[in-house]
């Protein structure tokens, strides 16, 4: 199980897990000493807070898997950049999105082989839940991006 958790990142280090009520609770940490500012790519090697996401992601033995990830807040230490302070960025995890790139990925997937409120109830069963406004929004941003490159807006 842990093997899954830590292919994610190599920064990663679990905490703690526990199993409650039919779900996964893992507690993860992040340890990198440093991190580019995603606006001028400055090295930033200052922390200036830290602060935790819960994000789920995809089930595992059938049993939902919830993250909770402590993240560091850093400062962008190049005197040009607008950007003073930024949050650490990971490649398996979009900013501001509560759910891993691969557990989006399998609803887009449901979502888009079936209407949204039989996904809703797949969803469900699959111990990945989601409701049909989630799933369409997620029909709507994917649809969006594709307009985007096709038409260069």
């Amino acid at each position: 199980m842990l093997d899954t958790i830590l292919n994610l990142d190599d920064n990663v280090e679990v905490i703690h897990y526990s199993k409650q009520n039919e779900q996964w609770d893992i507690i993860l940490k992040l340890i990198t000493k440093a991190t580019s500012c995603p606006s001028c790519n400055c090295v930033s090697t200052r922390i200036h807070s830290k602060y935790t996401r819960r994000i789920q992601d995809l089930p595992m033995n059938n049993l939902m898997v919830c993250f909770t990830i402590q993240l560091n807040k850093w400062y962008c230490d190049n005197s040009v950049c607008q950007t003073k302070i930024f949050t650490e960025r990971l490649s398996w995890l979009e900013s501001y999105r509560r759910r891993t790139k691969r557990c989006e990925d399998v609803l887009r997937k449901i979502a888009f082989s079936t209407s949204c409120l039989q996904a809703e109830k797949i969803s469900y069963e699959l111990k990945v839940p989601a409701s049909n406004d989630t799933l369409l929004r997620i029909i709507k941003n994917t649809f969006q991006w594709d307009v985007f490159f096709v038409f260069g807006n």
